[in-house]
């Protein structure tokens, strides 16, 4: 989340807010080659090297050529991965990443929205009612009306932009902060952050979101707790037998 200033036609100076995702928000494609990345690396290493072995070429015997196209073969799905903040400046991978980019940016007057395949949105507070996810299993959420016509649906990656469990900032909390006067958190599933936001005449002050993120620390430290716990009765166990 990035805040900036600038002053609008009667020259008051207003601020805004910037919400991104941290990553690059992949297509289905890129993030198959996400997830398959590191497996086709230890596969292709480790195969190859058993074939090779298998016609009769076995290590120190093999030639600088081709070990390196063995190397490049099993890297290059995880260079690609590692680069990707690189890459998504080249219109060359549009197969890879989504165009355009998730971007939301926020001021007291409005909300601009950028996002895939829909492109640009800028929508007054006033016809914005609320946010939430859609669906248990769905990582997308809907925007609404204050009469609870959907505006836009918008990626997880927009409404959850940073991975960091304390230091995030979900979407719902920004626009709470940009209109604490119009807006109040609402719960949402599990216990992340807070990711949804109601009118404040329809949920009041809504629900705390500091409190909710020190309830979430308590949940994690317990259970972190509890698996050290059970994993030294564990090993008092085995070594009393």
């Amino acid at each position: 989340m990035a805040t900036h200033a600038r002053e609008d036609p009667t020259g008051v100076t207003v601020s805004s807010v910037a919400v991104r995702p941290r990553r690059p928000v992949y297509t289905t494609t890129g993030r198959l080659l996400v997830r398959l990345s590191l497996p086709w690396a230890l596969v292709a290493l480790f195969g190859l090297d058993e074939v090779l072995e298998w016609v009769g070429v076995p290590p120190g015997t093999r030639p600088f050529g081709v070990r390196l196209v063995i190397l490049v073969a099993a890297l290059t799905p995880v260079a690609v991965v590692v680069l990707s903040p690189v890459l998504l400046r080249f219109r060359g991978f549009d197969w890879l990443f989504v165009r355009p980019q998730p971007l939301a940016v926020m001021d007291r007057n409005v909300l601009h929205l950028r996002l895939p395949r829909i492109g640009e949105l800028a929508l007054p507070w006033e016809r914005v009612g609320s946010m939430a996810i859609r669906g248990r299993w769905n990582a997308t959420s809907e925007l609404r009306s204050p009469a609870g016509d959907v505006l836009a649906t918008v990626p997880d990656e927009l409404v959850h932009p940073r991975v960091y469990w304390r230091t995030a900032f979900t979407l719902a909390e920004s626009v709470v902060q940009t209109r604490p006067d119009r807006y109040a958190l609402t719960p949402g599933f599990g216990v992340g952050r807070p990711s949804s936001f109601d009118l404040r005449e329809r949920v009041g002050d809504g629900i705390d979101g500091a409190a909710w993120q020190r309830s979430r620390n308590r949940f994690v430290a317990a259970l972190i707790a509890g698996l050290l716990l059970l994993g030294a009765i564990s090993t008092i166990l085995i070594v009393l037998r």
